[in-house]
């Protein structure tokens, strides 16, 4: 069989010189450089090139002749020689994706430098194939489904980056992936339901994506898109309010009939808090926080400022005769002034201006934005725009917009076909069933994430249930109205989390669960995260300290033969307030004023109204048959007992 003349591959060629070639030729034994030379002299003939049968030695004189088919061949014998022993212990195809596309084999071709380290990645491509192998057998119904989709993707890319990104493995690789494995290992050897396994894989793969995920890259835009629909309706005046909150101004994006999303106005310090709880959700991988971006247009008047710069300088640069220059800075302006982030009501205001200086009461349509911009062969000069700038920020108009667009908070999309866990509770006759459904580990993972960002205002309002009637389970909570969070101090009484009632807050962790937080790199990705000046040292300095104290007590009660710790429990280890919980229940349920079975108050109220006294005591609702309701909830929920 006939081999093409292979031409010089730009790759070899820019890889690899004579130099490096010889430098490698060098390096080998008498032996090795004899059958090197062999190989060329057949490999030349294989490409068709002529050589008299009597020239048996043409391989040692024209070893160096073509560089890309010197290459080829030192790159099949490695090949070969390193596909057979990776073979050993790892499939063929993912030995194929060792040999032929990690990077490190053809960068470290003309030594042995990386053969070490390709070893490394076999053994750990191989132990992930193991792994998910084990996985698709025992939990066959997960990954035959479409809802694996997700986690096998995100599988692919750990094994990609264990293939191609870290030109040498460390000590903090290697720990990150036994860490990595430890979780699945607990999986496949703990007696877990698919339900539940399901709900750790898919946030464990997506805390290890070392990309944003097309989630993160959708909620990114959503995001974007609110944003803007909240400065369109802004600068025109139109903001809805939405009847979500009785505390706080909440805003409909972009109206009533069609709620894209939400504006809440803050203070640049809360924005930028709320802000910052979502990233944190995106650190621990649970995905149960709304996504949140930073509405801000108080650098309006700061560009018009900067615009009556520019029109200064250019009278200037006109006035020395610069005039290029001038028209550079003028346009400029202009540009400046066009961009969407200045509300049409101040350019009007300055046209108006523009017209009372220049406009000599020419009844001509548009005047005052004609002279402006000098359209229609109408000029002005730029000190007169200076002036007419001037004089806008002196004007009552400018008072006027300063208080009307100097708006700043955070922006969300809805939360589409959810309800709160208020309206649960207080409205839905059914509420407490359905809060029931929520598998224990997820209601686990939103209690963790609680006490990680600090959560001062988690209350049932506060937090979407997103119940599926067709699979009859809650499959996700969202949290929401975060500004509150990250405080500086851990006292049980600063903080309001009513998920910690939740019956599931009563029941162990799973050993799974726990491991999942003892990520070696998490504190890590938290500091990397804590930047904003707006935030203080001291609350980022507290959150640290929360999650060094969760590690603490995870990494003590991993080391017993059964896990008994709750997330109730490990409030109380975190902030204290065991006591109080127990004196609450105990002074309502021996109250017999009414019935003989006391006053059951359940722990949902305790959490939200009582421990922390966020509601100065209040219940839920003083109307009669609202609390007839709520208390079928509750014992749809705790029934018998209220634990």
């Amino acid at each position: 069989m006939s081999i093409k003349t292979l031409p010089d591959s730009p790759l070899f060629t820019q890889m690899f010189t004579k130099k490096d070639l010889e430098t490698y030729v060098a390096s080998l034994n008498a032996l090795e450089v004899s059958n090197l030379q062999r190989e060329v002299y057949f490999r030349a003939l294989a490409e068709g090139i002529t050589i008299a049968d009597w020239d048996r030695d043409w391989g040692k004189y024209h070893l160096f002749d073509s560089t890309a088919r010197l290459v080829h061949i030192v790159f099949e014998k490695k090949r070969v020689g390193l596909f057979n022993a990776i073979g050993q212990r790892c499939p063929s195809e993912k030995t194929d994706l060792i040999v032929n596309h990690c990077p490190l084999f053809l960068e470290n071709l003309l030594s042995t430098k990386a053969d070490a380290e390709l070893h490394k990645r076999a053994d750990i491509i191989a132990q992930l194939s193991d792994l998910n192998t084990q996985l698709c057998i025992k939990y066959h119904q997960l990954f035959s489904s479409d809802d694996s989709n997700s986690i096998k993707s995100a599988w692919k890319g750990i094994e990609t980056y264990y293939l191609t990104l870290p030109s040498s493995l460390n000590s903090k690789d290697i720990e990150q992936f036994k860490y990595l494995t430890s979780v699945i290992e607990e999986i496949l050897n703990g007696n877990y339901d698919e339900i539940t396994v399901q709900i750790i894989l898919e946030r464990l793969m997506r805390k290890e994506s070392f990309h944003p995920t097309s989630t993160d890259l959708s909620n990114y835009f959503r995001v974007k898109s609110i944003h803007k629909m909240t400065m369109d309706q802004v600068h025109n005046r139109s903001l809805q309010t939405a009847g979500e909150s009785l505390w706080k101004s909440i805003h409909i994006i972009p109206s009533s009939e069609n709620k894209q999303g939400k504006f809440k106005p803050l203070n640049i310090h809360s924005a930028i808090r709320e802000v910052y709880t979502s990233q944190c959700d995106r650190l621990c991988g649970l995905e149960m926080t709304a996504p949140t971006g930073l509405f801000s247009i108080k650098n309006i008047f700061e560009s018009i400022y900067e615009i009556k710069k520019l029109f200064e300088a250019s009278s200037i640069m006109s006035k020395r005769n610069n005039l290029e220059e001038a028209a550079s800075l003028r346009q400029h302006a202009f540009d400046l002034f066009k961009g969407s982030h200045i509300p049409k009501e101040v350019r009007n205001s300055i046209f108006g201006e523009m017209y009372n200086l220049s406009g000599n009461n020419w009844q001509i349509d548009d005047l005052g934005e004609k002279l402006f911009y000098n359209a229609d062969g109408l000029v002005t000069s730029d000190h007169e725009k200076t002036i007419a700038i001037q004089n806008y920020l002196k004007s009552d108009a400018f008072n006027q917009h300063a208080i009307a667009f100097n708006v700043q908070g955070s922006v969300q999309p809805w939360i589409q076909h959810c309800a709160r866990a208020y309206d649960l509770i207080v409205k839905d006759p059914a509420g407490g069933e359905k809060l029931k459904t929520a598998p224990k580990t997820l209601v686990h993972f939103y209690a963790l994430l609680g006490i990680l960002k600090g959560s001062m205002d988690c209350s049932s309002g506060n937090t979407i249930v997103d119940y599926r009637p067709e699979l009859n389970r809650v499959v996700n909570f969202w949290d929401f109205d975060d500004e509150r969070s990250i405080p500086t101090t851990d006292n049980f009484q600063e903080f309001r989390m009513w998920q910690m009632g939740l019956p599931q807050s009563a029941q162990p962790f799973d050993r799974a669960v726990l491991l999942m937080f003892l990520d070696p790199r998490l504190k890590e990705k938290f500091i990397k995260q804590q930047t904003s000046l707006q935030i203080s040292k001291a609350a980022y300095g507290a959150q640290l300290k929360r999650l060094e104290k969760l590690r603490e007590i995870f990494e003590e009660e991993l080391g017993k033969a059964q896990i008994t710790l709750t997330p109730r429990e490990l409030f109380f280890k975190m902030f204290g307030g065991q006591e109080e919980f127990h004196s609450i229940k105990s002074y309502f349920n021996n109250d017999k004023t009414y019935s003989e079975e006391g006053i059951r108050i359940s722990p949902i109220e305790i959490f939200e109204f009582h421990l922390a006294n966020m509601g100065n005591g209040c219940w839920y609702t003083s109307d009669e048959n609202k609390k007839t309701l709520i208390s079928r909830n509750m014992k749809a929920l705790y029934y018998p007992d209220l634990p």
